[in-house]
């Protein structure tokens, strides 16, 4: 039985990010509806649709049918630090309990990460909230890692979501090279 193999192509991880991206758009809309007549539940769509999108932006970084610029994006976020000493762990099945007790909300950084970094920290999400309303917190999603959850709170406006998303979908690779140096046993590869 022959093995089969091809390159890995980005089309289907783009038109998967552009649909999440639109749903990520639509459940936001949902939830922040006063007139709610949906038959789902928005937040769960939301989160779904989130962790998609964050997922198809790694997985097209991972195989490399981005380019180096997007690769290597650096983008800045809010962040909110946790307070540490009155620190309670949330329940598992909530998606935002004590955030106000749990993090200085008045208090935000700009951290800088990668798009990827960025990315695993939606996917890895056990906070994921709706922020709207609050008079010194832009309207927009709220979420913290597993792995960071006891030390910061991240904040992304629906426009940052999609101006990310965007920078994605309009990247497009004109040189692909892929080199072997035997002398190191590295392959190193080029996208541009």
């Amino acid at each position: 039985m022959p093995i089969l193999s091809s390159h890995w192509v980005n089309y289907p991880w783009k038109n998967e990010l552009k649909t999440q991206a639109e749903r990520v758009v639509t459940s936001t809309a949902e939830i922040l509806s006063e007139d709610d007549q949906t038959e789902h539940h928005p937040m769960a769509m939301l989160e779904r649709a989130l962790v998609l999108a964050a997922f198809c932006i790694r997985r097209m970084i991972e195989k490399r049918v981005v380019t180096d610029a997007i690769a290597a994006l650096n983008v800045k976020v809010r962040s909110y630090p946790a307070r540490n000493m009155n620190f309670r762990r949330p329940f598992t099945s909530s998606t935002g309990s004590n955030t106000y007790s749990n993090y200085e909300l008045g208090s935000p950084a700009v951290v800088g990460m990668s798009l990827k970094q960025l990315c695993n920290e939606i996917i890895h999400a056990s906070q994921l909230m709706v922020i709207s309303g609050e008079q010194s917190i832009e309207d927009g999603l709220l979420f913290a890692s597993d792995e960071k959850l006891s030390s910061r709170l991240i904040h992304l406006t629906a426009q940052e979501f999609t101006e990310y998303v965007n920078l994605v979908l309009a990247d497009h690779i004109t040189v692909w090279m892929d080199e072997y140096d035997p002398a190191n046993n590295k392959v190193r590869t080029t996208r541009s």
